[in-house]
């Protein structure tokens, strides 16, 4: 069992869960903030089979859309549209 941890922009959440939530993955959101995309984002917590990792990726990446910020004096930064931890679960106990 995997668990996804994917920071994505507060922006393509919503659509995001949707389209895990459509595609039978259990999803949970938690608000966050912080430096990963410089902005306001979203952490979601996604566990998976290790057999789903690639499909759940490929969800993340069709439905997040990578975000072009201006900086002073600089040439347009492009961020990424989302930051994905794949972390391996020994077990899951519901209590």
């Amino acid at each position: 069992m995997k668990l996804l941890l994917a920071i994505v922009p507060a922006g393509d959440a919503d659509e995001l869960i949707d389209t895990l939530l459509r595609n039978d993955f259990g999803v949970t959101r938690i608000d966050s903030s912080g430096g990963f995309l410089r902005q306001s984002n979203v952490t979601l917590l996604i566990g998976v089979e290790a057999t789903q990792v690639d499909r759940a990726l490929q969800l993340i990446t069709a439905t997040c859309h990578p975000h072009v910020e201006l900086e002073p004096n600089k040439a347009k930064l492009t961020t990424r549209c989302a930051l994905v931890f794949i972390l391996s679960v020994e077990s899951c106990v519901g209590v």
